[in-house]
């Protein structure tokens, strides 16, 4: 499931193998999974942005 979630990252090929490697311990599958749902640098900028342009909406209305 990890692999699924995470194949748009950059790191998705690591990732997999990751998951395929060490996905059958419960701290291999997590750690596939925390990585797979961490948001990339580039994504937390347009999150960043988004939130600054709802905040600048929020103080004109």
């Amino acid at each position: 499931m990890p692999a699924i979630f995470g194949r748009h990252q950059q790191n998705a090929r690591t990732l997999f193998f990751l998951n395929l490697l060490w996905g059958w311990t419960i701290i291999g599958w997590f750690y596939a999974l925390h990585l797979a749902l961490k948001l990339s640098p580039a994504d937390k900028e347009v999150a960043a942005s988004h939130q600054l342009w709802r905040h600048r909406n929020n103080l004109i209305s």
